[in-house]
């Protein structure tokens, strides 16, 4: 385990005492101007003290008395965005702070430290939101990439730290926050993929990206038939099945018994032929689960009623292609 010579933020020894003492000077020389300056930064507090406890712990001069009067000027401003003293995000900057204090290194390689002091940073973010706006929006697709790639190290040299910090349940959330927003299907699925790699510990097996394409097949296809069960509920008479139902319970039972083999070594195959027994369009399935989640709160407004339609189309083609197939035998 090591630190990159390229690592993006570097701060080496040399112009570390410079640049915290800059810092600490720009807060106070704007901390009493602007309501802005007044929240802490976690991303630029925990670099700092993961840089100087990684010198520190290699026995070079840094000035201490600097590291300790940010954390002294910063620490009790996580209040004002509702973080307390049992947060991640706390816990993160501070945990980092005291290695540097104690001189222990908390990380040992650049991607680690990167994954904690985006965390910090992206946890803040998150929590200024709720503050300022009631609301999270979050849409930094190329940041949570990074933040998913660097997270694997962390994962695998430091899984006491991954686990404390709660770093699964806050990428599921970062991701589900960013998995609603307009951006492009390749970067949709390619943030589905890491988070997979990263929840199952591999990168290169090619069993771990086809239980990725499973499991996002399934929580597509059972976001669309949760919200056809719904939305057949409150429709009056019952409806005991529709061709959309029909459709969708189908794809989904037939994808989840393939995964429910026990190491099916063919699951690629499996999931190929399934797909293209139901003819399905991956983008159409993607943006139909994405509306489906949309309007489950909503289930009798016209839009639901326009998915529901669509969705509808979809299982009456398959199931007139499925009989003329038949009649043609």
């Amino acid at each position: 385990m090591a630190y990159d010579n390229n690592f993006r933020n570097n701060i080496t020894e040399e112009i570390f005492d410079v640049t915290i003492k800059n810092t600490i000077n720009w807060i106070k020389d704007n901390k009493d101007k602007f309501e802005w300056a007044k929240d802490p930064n976690a991303y630029e507090m925990t670099n700092l003290f993961l840089f100087a406890s990684k010198y520190i712990s290699e026995g070079k001069k840094i000035d201490i008395s600097n590291v300790e009067e940010l954390w002294n000027i910063r620490k009790d401003d996580f209040e004002r965005c509702n973080i307390s003293e049992n947060n991640f995000v706390y816990n993160i900057v501070k945990d980092s702070y005291e290695s540097a204090i104690t001189g222990k290194a908390l990380v040992e390689d650049s991607d680690s430290h990167n994954s904690l002091r985006m965390m910090a940073g992206i946890g803040l973010f998150i929590y200024q939101q709720k503050r300022d706006n009631n609301e999270i929006i979050y849409n930094n697709p190329q940041e949570l990439l990074e933040l998913l790639h660097c997270s694997k190290s962390l994962k695998q040299n430091h899984p006491d730290l991954f686990k404390k910090y709660a770093f699964q349940a806050n990428i599921d959330r970062i991701c589900e926050i960013q998995l609603n927003q307009e951006i492009s299907s390749n970067i949709k699925e390619e943030i589905k993929k890491s988070k997979l790699e990263l929840e199952i510990g591999k990168s290169n097996s090619i069993f771990s990206l086809d239980n990725y394409v499973l499991k996002s097949l399934l929580e597509d296809t059972s976001n669309i038939t949760d919200f056809i069960i719904s939305k057949e509920q409150s429709m009056e008479g019952e409806i005991s099945s529709s061709p959309s139902s029909s459709y969708f319970y189908s794809l989904n039972t037939e994808l989840a018994y393939s995964g429910f083999k026990k190491d099916n070594l063919n699951l690629g195959k499996d999931i190929k032929e399934i797909c293209s027994k139901y003819g399905v369009d991956f983008e159409k399935l993607l943006l139909f689960s994405n509306l489906a989640k949309k309007y489950e709160n909503n289930i009798t407004s016209t839009k639901s009623d326009d998915l529901y339609e669509e969705l509808q189309k979809i299982g009456i083609e398959y199931f007139n292609k499925k009989s003329k197939n038949t009649e043609g035998r």
